[in-house]
Formats: C-alpha cells, sequence, structure tokens
C-alpha cells in the first residue's frame, strides 16, 4: 500500500499529528534573520532578544529588542500562514494605529518556525 501526502510548508514537516494552532502558541525566539542570503541578526537586534508570544485566545506579544511589547492578534489564514495584527501606538501624538502582516510560514515545527517576506529576507524562530 503506497501512502501519499502533501505536506503545508516547504521546509516541513512532512507530517505532523499537532494542529497548526498547536503548534504556533508559545513562545517563539528571533535566532536567524537573513537579507538575500546574508545574515543580518545582529544589526537588528543589537544584543537584545527578538519575539512572538502567540496566546491560546488568538493575542499575541512582539517585543522587539528591549523595547515596551507589542500587543496584538493573530490568526491562521486559508494556506496555514500567520496573519498578525499589532496595536502600535503613534509616536506623533496620542492614539493607536494597527499594522497588520503576514507570517509567510515555509516551516512549522513544534520547535522550529520559518517565515519569508518580500526582499529576500527570512526570520528562524526556536520555541522557547
Amino acid at each position: 500500500m503506497l501512502l501519499m501526502a502533501c505536506h503545508k510548508y516547504e521546509n516541513g514537516p512532512f507530517i505532523s499529528f499537532r494542529s497548526v494552532k498547536n503548534r504556533v502558541i508559545g513562545n517563539w525566539k528571533l535566532v536567524e534573520y537573513t537579507v538575500n542570503g546574508e545574515d543580518q541578526l545582529d544589526s537588528l537586534v543589537d544584543d537584545q532578544e527578538y519575539w512572538w508570544k502567540f496566546k491560546e485566545d488568538y493575542t499575541l506579544e512582539r517585543d522587539m529588542g528591549g523595547n515596551q511589547p507589542v500587543q496584538g492578534e493573530w490568526e491562521i489564514s486559508g494556506d496555514n500562514d500567520i496573519i498578525v495584527t499589532l496595536k502600535m501606538v503613534n509616536v506623533d501624538g496620542g492614539g493607536y494605529y494597527y499594522e497588520k502582516d503576514t507570517l509567510d510560514l515555509t516551516r512549522l515545527t513544534n520547535k522550529e518556525m520559518w517565515a519569508e517576506f518580500p526582499g529576500r529576507i527570512v526570520e528562524k524562530y526556536e520555541a522557547q
């Protein structure tokens, strides 16, 4: 008997018994950041930690290296990518604005999450 299945992400895993949501929930630390194949992690984080915290209720926190964490919400797209909406503080006089982005996932395991962005930017995260 031949068992065939297609995997959801370019870089795996081939099969997972956990849902996309259950693999995403948790704390993810940025461990690799490349632009056009060149390592740019040190210039991005400047000795600070950069992480996502995805919560079960579809809320999130994002820390971009020593700043106050940004709050937001997340959802799973029909393509199993992660859509994030961040509530950002408007620096020009109070109030908030919202920033929406898609993490185009190429790998999602219990321990690794890789995302690609336009401009040949790749971010790799490890579960904490």
